[in-house]
């Protein structure tokens, strides 16, 4: 009976069934060890060549010049998705997480993906581009980390795969919009039932928005920025992909720009006292959060979503 049950589960298509119970990858596609990056293929993916260039020409303008972001700020940005992240039911202790960008794994001091890594868990960093993917595992690759490139809008895991999503900033940088619901929907296909997505988009309520729009179109910032959102448009569209949202606030109470422009001149004067007068005023400019004007002075917007039931 033993030896007949071992070559039972030594079948082909018993062993393809466990895996597939077993692990978030599609099965089209070989399973990405840890510690590993990938590029898929052509025909799991619907990756637009320009998109996909313009981000990689990032990744490689960073080589050869420091972040746009401080360490000051860069800390204080990654240590408020982290707070947030934390607040909103944290990293959890089984199940897979997946971030959609690995932006900040791969460039700047804002990195959140390490603070995720799990034995127990299998953690997934994704890009659109391979360079930047590439990037953020030669920085973290000792880390128990997976990492690939592909487009949010069709992703290669089955149905049902992650615990946790977190996309920050991600979804606000699509050329056609549209792409938001598109991506959206993609993203509650992989949620488990009872699983999360955290997402954070560019606050459109933002009184310096406009400031960082005019910006971008005189090519003042380091990357092309899309639509930028409301918070009720963001509960929107959650809730027309068949997400029901739990919390939502603002995140960042800084006008980007300009801080980034004081911090610069700050450390240009290299005058301790004007520089902890800096710090301070942005540290304290956080409080804003929890106020009733938030949504003014945030630069994203932040929500937590679950899967809607059908019996909502």
């Amino acid at each position: 009976m033993l030896l007949f049950l071992r070559h039972l589960l030594d079948h082909p298509v018993i062993r393809q069934l466990t895996a597939r119970l077993q692990s978030p990858w599609h099965p089209d596609l070989r399973r990405i060890t840890k510690q590993s990056t990938i590029d898929l293929q052509p025909s799991s993916t619907r990756l637009r060549a320009q998109e996909v260039t313009s981000w990689d020409n990032v990744a490689q303008s960073f080589r050869q010049k420091p972040h746009y972001l401080d360490e000051f700020l860069g800390t204080l940005k990654r240590q408020t998705h982290l707070s947030l992240i934390e607040r909103w039911g944290g990293i959890p202790t089984t199940g897979h997480v997946l971030k959609t960008d690995l932006f900040e794994e791969a460039m700047g001091p804002d990195a959140l993906l390490e603070e995720f890594a799990r034995e127990e868990n299998l953690i997934v960093g994704m890009d659109v581009s391979l360079t930047t993917a590439t990037r953020a595992y030669e920085r973290n690759g000792q880390k128990p980390i997976s990492y690939i490139t592909a487009d949010v809008c069709r992703l290669p895991f089955i149905d049902n795969s992650f615990a946790l999503i977190v996309s920050p900033s991600t979804l606000d940088h699509f050329v056609d919009p549209g792409d938001l619901s598109t991506s959206l929907r993609e993203l509650r296909r992989l949620l488990t039932p009872d699983g999360r997505l955290i997402i954070t988009l560019d606050n459109r309520q933002n009184i310096f928005d406009p400031l960082l729009r005019l910006a971008n179109r005189l090519g003042l910032t380091p990357y092309y920025l899309g639509r930028s959102y409301r918070i009720g448009e963001l509960c929107t569209e959650l809730e027309a992909a068949g997400f029901t949202v739990e919390e939502k606030t603002a995140i960042l109470h800084n006008p980007r720009l300009v801080a980034v422009a004081v911090i610069k001149v700050a450390n240009a004067l290299n005058w301790p006292p004007f520089t902890q007068l800096v710090r301070r005023g942005l540290l304290t400019a956080q409080h804003l959060e929890h106020t009733r004007w938030r949504y003014f002075t945030g630069s994203f917007i932040a929500a937590k979503a679950v899967r809607k039931h059908s019996s909502q």
